[in-house]
């Protein structure tokens, strides 16, 4: 048992607060939460939360907004606060909860973290503690995806003068944080990309927003190559948007050659009106599926427990039933083409007492030839098809998209603009100050890793060489072979290339001809 380990026996011993952070952290890989989970399995009034309806399921817990009781947060303090003491059983919930354990971190909004502090104290009749006396333990990574924007005003109340308005979304970029006086410990072991070091060390550097030799290595390496289907299961197209995923997955659906649809709706119960389901469970409302479409698992399947959430299939043929809709047999890739009718399963949220307070029957698939980069969050997939480019507006978002794969080998690029990768200063400037590097070791990296030059940064004679080669491109219709070092220091390409477009004040970006 190593020392990181160790510090998770302690704060279950301890009652300490603690914050466990790493780019190691995702559903394969949650070494602290199972720990905290067997050390604190004899305390009472532990409660297990996460910030997403996908992270929730998948630790076994309820989402934050389902536990507090305060919905999507919307509001005045006092609105959402009468809501919450109109609940017997969510004020029973927070009176009775000792340790609150909170996944995906990341990727809650300040102003809903405060409001968790605001409604906790007062709930529980201690003003002047941070979230009324409560153990916290925070889990996640703060260089992945931020959390959305959203009004920093709501969480305020008359009484809470003492609060000054916070600087950025981040939760660690307020006055409570430093109050919580948090034990951090990080996991710096990649387990996803263990079998390919290079690769795990550049994602790394991406993790950072650091573009540089390697990474630019990798990316040549990657960029347009073809990968083969396994078991007819083609790379996910990785994008940024929900409408992009929607957009091309429905393309994809109807170029399918089978006629015949199979629509399955959900049934839903909630235990008050205008519950948002949608918000707490990862089945769809509404499946649309063909012969030939490729889908993703949403919950493990209790006749087939060698699938789990996030393993890739095609349909290839649906099951008539004796009693109801027929069930699609889907070809799953992760079990060597193992063929498996997916029965409809039952999602519940419960109360932090155990009651049911909504439910989801749906069969739990998704199309899945494109993925969004907040749903594949904590996936890991078998291949990846991504376009890096400014659809790709949020720091973190390249480096999701880029490491859901577990080499090198199952990744493909089809556009790459260097300037999307990216982490957000803030996020950068707390790990440094949180956890601080050996000076060695970052000089090594440093070394290895060979930070490239801005174009940015050049002078004006660059920056007319930069032009020349525009105007060279435009003339060419477009088309340049890249068979000599770039303005920017870039590696030799034989490839030829279509210039998207080259600016003197960012990098070049490329993509390759079909």
């Amino acid at each position: 048992m190593d020392g990181r380990a160790g510090a998770c026996r302690s704060v279950g011993s301890h009652g300490e607060k603690c914050l466990f952070d790493g780019f190691g952290w995702h559903r394969e890989n949650c070494m602290a939460l199972h720990l905290l989970q067997h050390v604190l399995s004899g305390t009472e009034g532990v409660v297990v939360t996460a910030t997403t309806g996908i992270a929730a399921r998948i630790i076994g817990g309820l989402t934050i907004y389902a536990f507090s009781g305060i919905g999507r947060g919307d509001g005045s303090f006092d609105k959402i606060y009468r809501r919450v003491k109109s609940r017997p059983e969510v004020v029973r919930a927070w009176r009775q909860c000792k340790t609150l354990i909170i996944d995906e971190i990341g990727v809650l909004p300040v102003n809903i973290f405060l409001l968790l502090d605001a409604i906790a104290r007062r709930v529980r009749n201690e003003p002047d503690t941070p979230f009324g006396g409560i153990q916290l333990i925070l889990l996640g990574d703060f260089l992945q995806l931020p959390p959305v924007d959203s009004s920093l005003a709501v969480f305020m109340s008359e009484d809470r003068t003492d609060e000054k308005k916070p600087e950025s979304n981040w939760c660690f970029d307020c006055p409570l944080w430093e109050k919580l006086r948090l034990a951090a410990v990080e996991f710096r072991q990649n387990h996803r990309h263990e079998s390919d070091p290079v690769f795990a060390a550049c994602m790394e550097d991406i993790r950072y927003g650091r573009y540089t030799r390697r990474v630019e290595g990798l990316i040549s390496t990657c960029l347009g190559r073809r990968l083969s289907d396994r078991f007819g299961v083609k790379p996910t197209v990785i994008v940024a948007r929900r409408q992009s995923a929607t957009a091309y997955n429905m393309e994809r659906l109807q170029l399918l050659d089978d006629v015949n649809f199979y629509r399955y709706a959900s049934e839903d119960y909630a235990s008050t009106p205008g519950y948002d389901l949608d918000k707490e469970v990862s089945l769809l409302p509404l499946l649309e599926l063909r012969v030939g479409a490729q889908v993703v698992l949403l919950a493990s399947l209790p006749d087939a427990p060698q699938l789990s959430n996030g393993d890739l299939g095609v349909v290839v043929a649906f099951s008539e039933q004796t009693h109801g809709t027929a069930l699609p047999l889907v070809c799953f890739s992760s079990c060597g083409g193992e063929e498996v009718a997916v029965q409809r399963v039952r999602m519940d949220v419960l109360a932090a007492d155990g009651r049911v307070v909504a439910a989801r029957t749906q069969i739990p698939l998704q199309l899945a030839w494109a993925l969004t980069v907040h749903r594949v969050q904590g996936m890991t997939l078998p291949m990846a098809q991504v376009e890096i480019n400014r659809s790709f507006f949020e720091c973190g978002q390249a480096y999701v998209a880029l490491s859901r794969v577990r080499r090198r080998e199952d990744l493909v690029i089809t556009e790459f603009d260097p300037s999307v990768v990216r982490a957000d200063p803030k996020a950068v400037a707390f790990y440094e100050k949180m956890f601080p590097r050996d000076p060695k070791e970052a000089a090594g990296g440093a070394e290895d890793g060979g930070a490239l030059v801005e174009l940015g940064r050049m002078d004006k004679r660059l920056r007319h060489h930069a032009l020349s080669w525009r105007r060279q491109a435009r003339r060419n219709g477009g088309k340049m072979v890249a068979t000599r070092k770039t303005h920017c220091g870039m590696k030799r390409h034989s490839l030829t290339l279509h210039c998207l477009s080259v600016c003197p004040w960012r990098r070049l970006r490329w993509r390759m001809t079909p």
